[in-house]
């Protein structure tokens, strides 16, 4: 083949070569032999490769991108491969920001063509050869590696990365891929590599299954991210970083009828928050050794983290210290919402695991029928905004929440036992408090229980042949509301 320059070049890789968005699907090879055969004729140089290997239906090129850069600002010649281009060639293959020189794609397809071409290699196969005898050559710390279209039977996919990661799973390629989402994810988990760590973005119920099988296959450590940091970042500005923090059971695990979300980061939260992913069995085993060290629990959300535990170690919970916030037990008093069991989320939202949890511990129950006789004030939030930074969060999220919620009219002016200015309950504070031994204006009597699922919501009922449980029956509402503004703005 005579010597060519660049734009010969293209002309050759475009006229010659099957191309996907030229010709479509028959430009798709759907195994990997094409890729392993020109990795023998260059002398695999995946080998050794320390990379970074992405794929995902939406965003996997914009985090490429930002991983390539947080790795180049920390010093790391960074090799990146991204695909499609959209003006030059030579955008999909970058070292430290710098596209690959002309003169290194000419001599490439020069060097290698008469070889290459027996084996029918596709357009973006030859991409891949190229970019990875580049990187090679180039002596890259690191690369950050695209999937151009799948995962498990994708060009890339002969790389051995040191971190996986797939952001997200959604309707792209079903002709190739599969015809239902948890086909498509399975295709992407095909880049879930033994014993690799790999990142999950956005996955939920059956789509995260795929990827916890497969990780399970090939026992590789599985993260998915979520809003965990939320927690580290509160304990910053109450002066507690060194509490351990770890994110358990969430949506993705199947566990809730509907997704769990958080209100926008952007207005709730006045810098943006760094997610801190982890497997969920880490909080599991911070509560395993809380209980064992006789710390003091207190449960103001799902109870699915302590059913798992329970499940895992049968018999732990029956020894816990354990404080819930759930439930009615009694009806609520004259004067304040008279909201049904369906209203009740952190019983509700998992049924199954708040049933278990109820029959195999021994807690102290802080139910919303005296939670809700308690009230964040329109006119606490001056103090609170003049205090120290808790308080000032606090402010500004309770300032967020009167716009998204309306409880001021929807509640407060309407129920005669709560202040007009009404903004939100204070159903976790006051359980904290009772935990803690607050008891100035509470109630607290052993009532016999039974608990009982139906129709798809538990009850929890006086009943004389039931479980002996303590409930806080009683409390003396705008008393606590004064003791909870004067312990947080001293902060």
């Amino acid at each position: 083949m005579p010597e060519m320059n660049y734009p010969e070049t293209l002309a050759y890789l475009n006229a010659r070569l099957p191309m996907f968005s030229r010709i479509g699907k028959a430009a798709y090879k759907a195994d990997l032999s094409n890729t392993h055969a020109l990795m023998d004729l260059l002398g695999h140089p995946e080998r050794g490769l320390k990379c970074v290997h992405i794929a995902g239906t939406n965003g996997k090129g914009s985090t490429s991108n930002m991983i390539a850069s947080v790795l180049q600002e920390a010093g790391y010649r960074t090799g990146l491969h991204t695909s499609p281009h959209l003006r030059d060639f030579r955008e999909r293959f970058r070292t430290n920001g710098e596209m690959i020189p002309k003169e290194a794609v000419a001599d490439f397809v020069e060097q290698h063509h008469d070889a290459f071409e027996p084996i029918g290699a596709s357009f973006f196969e030859w991409g891949v050869a190229l970019v990875l005898d580049w990187f090679h050559r180039e002596k890259t710390d690191i690369a950050v590696i695209e999937c151009g279209l799948g995962g498990r039977l994708d060009s890339t996919n002969v790389v051995t990365p040191e971190v996986c990661v797939i952001t997200n799973i959604g309707w792209d390629h079903a002709d190739l891929l599969g015809d239902t989402l948890e086909k498509i994810a399975g295709e992407k988990a095909g880049i879930i590599k033994p014993g690799i760590p790999v990142v999950i973005g956005e996955a939920q119920g059956t789509i995260a299954e795929v990827f916890r099988r497969r990780a399970e296959e090939v026992a590789a450590p599985i993260y998915f991210t979520d809003q965990a940091a939320l927690m580290p970042y509160a304990l910053d500005l109450a002066g507690r970083p060194q509490v351990p923090v770890a994110a358990g059971a969430d949506t993705s695990g199947g566990y809730y009828p509907y997704e769990l979300g958080l209100p926008p980061e952007e207005r709730y939260w006045p810098a943006p928050v760094a997610l801190r992913p982890n497997p969920p069995e880490q909080a599991l085993d911070l509560l395993e050794q809380s209980i064992d060290q006789g710390a003091l629990l207190i449960g103001i959300g799902p109870t699915t983290n302590l059913a798992l535990l329970e499940r895992r170690r049968p018999g732990i919970l029956a020894r816990a210290n354990l404080v819930l916030m759930g439930g009615y037990v009694f009806p609520v008093r004259p004067g304040y919402p008279h909201w049904g069991n369906d209203m009740d989320f952190n019983f509700q939202v998992d049924v199954r695991s708040a049933q278990f949890v109820l029959e195999h511990s021994n807690p102290l129950l802080v139910p919303l029928s005296v939670t809700v006789e308690t009230a964040l004030r329109r006119a606490d939030l001056p103090a609170l905004s003049a205090a120290g930074p808790l308080a000032r969060l606090i402010a500004r999220q309770a300032e967020q929440f009167a716009v998204d919620e309306q409880n001021e009219t929807r509640i407060g002016a309407v129920c005669a036992g709560l202040p007009d200015d009404l903004i939100n309950f204070q159903h976790d504070p006051l359980a904290c408090a009772v935990a803690l031994g607050w008891r100035e204006g509470i109630e607290i009597e052993e009532v016999r229980i039974s608990i009982e699922e139906k129709d798809g919501l538990l009850y929890e009922r006086p009943d004389p042949a039931g479980r002996p449980f303590r409930v806080v029956t009683r409390v003396d509402g705008e008393r606590f509301d004064r003791f909870w503004l004067e312990q947080v703005t001293r902060l």
